[in-house]
């Protein structure tokens, strides 16, 4: 019998940083972003950003080419713990990765010691869900067969958090190691964002736009049905994968889906852990300006990490 669910709801006020920051994000239109990248898909730029030297400073950092795509392996500048990390990071399908998510890196290496494998993997509009599978898979069997002595782990957030869900289910099918614990900060559960209840959240939330995403999501997918479990995980099985550990904040429309995958995790009786925390936007965890709060949940993420 799996261990119970937790759930942990942040009871504390707003901090004044995350107001100051969502008023920023409201005068800077954030939430229009990734509209504007993807109104010219000729041009789509989905580099990834260099690793900032203050990363390499505080850990240690080995970049190589698999399958002639780069990875990157960070390691403890001390004795490495037996914890072994699969990060696939967001960017709604389209986006690479960006300092900030080098930056949190960073402090979960310092803070954990774990060893941490981050790769750039097919992304859209240039690759579609199948080939990003394909090359996870590989990589994804090198990654056990060179960690197999440690507890293996998925670190994930927005659609790569998603997409590690997917993956998991996808592990099954294929027989390969299931992760011990998939940590997820604001996973995109469903591409094709048709949960009614997110119309309860649209006005809350300073950094997604549902139709920007919609277009993203169904990039991604290619020739795959939006709601297939292999960009919509939320429709897929949860019984059998690794165990889910979910941040979620109320200022964000992913909010309703991540409620959803809750009750259904709590019907069938899966063990899961879900942390809530009210008026948070959009991956609040790894903006380049920490609030109380991030901070508060990143030594859950650590603590999570050692067990």
């Amino acid at each position: 019998m799996s261990k119970p669910p937790e759930i942990y709801n942040h009871s504390k006020s707003e901090s004044l940083m995350s107001r100051v920051l969502k008023l920023f994000f409201t005068l800077g239109r954030i939430n229009q972003t990734l509209g504007r990248q993807l109104s010219n898909l000729d041009d789509f730029d989905n580099d990834p950003a260099p690793v900032p030297a203050s990363v390499k400073n505080k850990i240690d950092v080995v970049e190589e080419s698999f399958e002639g795509r780069t990875v990157w392996t960070l390691t403890p500048k001390g004795s490495p713990s037996n914890k072994a990390i699969f990060y696939i990071h967001g960017g709604a399908y389209v986006l690479n990765m960006v300092s900030m998510q080098w930056t949190y890196l960073a402090k979960i290496v310092t803070e954990t010691n774990a060893t941490i494998m981050v790769m750039d993997y097919p992304l859209a509009p240039q690759n579609h869900a199948e080939e990003a599978y394909s090359y996870l898979h590989s990589l994804y069997e090198r990654f056990v067969d060179t960690y197999k002595s440690r507890d293996i782990l998925f670190l994930a957030d927005s659609a790569g958090a998603g997409l590690a869900i997917a993956f998991a289910q996808y592990l099954n099918e294929v027989g390969l190691l299931q992760p011990k614990r998939l940590i997820l900060s604001s996973p995109w559960l469903d591409i094709s964002l048709t949960n009614p209840d997110i119309a309860n959240f649209i006005k809350d939330d300073k950094v997604l736009d549902v139709s920007s995403l919609q277009k993203a999501g169904k990039l991604f997918a290619g020739n795959i049905n939006t709601k297939d479990p292999k960009v919509s995980p939320i429709y897929g099985r949860f019984d059998n994968i690794g165990r889910i550990s979910m941040f979620m904040g109320t200022g964000e429309i992913f909010v309703a889906d991540a409620r959803a995958l809750v009750k259904r995790l709590q019907e069938e009786n899966i063990g899961f852990d879900y942390y809530e925390y009210p008026k948070m936007v959009h991956c609040w965890l790894l903006l380049p300006i920490p609030t109380p709060e991030a901070n508060v949940a990143l030594n859950q993420i650590v603590d999570l990490i050692k067990q």
